[in-house]
């Protein structure tokens, strides 16, 4: 293991993924400290609790501001998303 941490630095593609990845958490960042997201779910949806981690990711690699918004009033069953707002009517305008 302490091989690869000698040679990684040293490696011609480390440099490309550091030159790639270093301005889009830059762009990423500098977009959080203007914006938030709305985390809207449902406690018995798969694909909610599959995009949960990907959202904390998003709260704490990069700054963004998360409002979870419940569809049903329960939390995820991973516990990844506590009950912030629950909602308890679909607004007319938002249903298409």
């Amino acid at each position: 293991m302490k091989l690869l941490d000698v040679l990684l630095p040293r490696l011609p593609h480390n440099k490309l993924i550091v030159t790639l990845v270093t301005p889009k958490n830059m762009l990423l960042k500098s977009v959080a400290e203007r914006v938030g997201i709305f985390f809207f779910y449902k406690s018995d949806d798969d694909y909610s609790d599959l995009q949960a981690p990907l959202i904390k990711m998003l709260e704490q690699g990069e700054g963004f501001s998360i409002i979870p918004v419940s569809m049903d009033g329960k939390p995820l069953p991973s516990g990844l998303s506590p009950i912030t707002k629950p909602m308890k009517a679909m607004p007319n305008n938002l249903v298409s």
